[in-house]
């Protein structure tokens, strides 16, 4: 798993899980959300954005299926 520390004010962390190709998102009130299939390209956009929580919104939030944690 690789993580992404401190990302933004309302993002806390980001992981990648390579194996299974899902996107961990910890947000700042310590909720936890589960995306995938995300390629790990799109991992790494979203942990260089320059504005995360935007990025967020417009290409993760509602366009990527959420799923249970495994």
């Amino acid at each position: 798993m690789l993580w992404h520390i401190r990302v933004s004010h309302n993002i806390y962390k980001i992981g990648y899980d390579i194996s299974t190709e899902t996107l961990v998102i910890i947000f700042s009130d310590r909720s936890t959300r589960y995306f995938r299939p995300v390629s790990y390209s799109l991992y790494s956009r979203f942990a260089h954005a320059q504005f995360p929580d935007r990025f967020y919104r417009k290409v993760i939030e509602g366009k990527t299926p959420e799923v249970l944690p495994a």
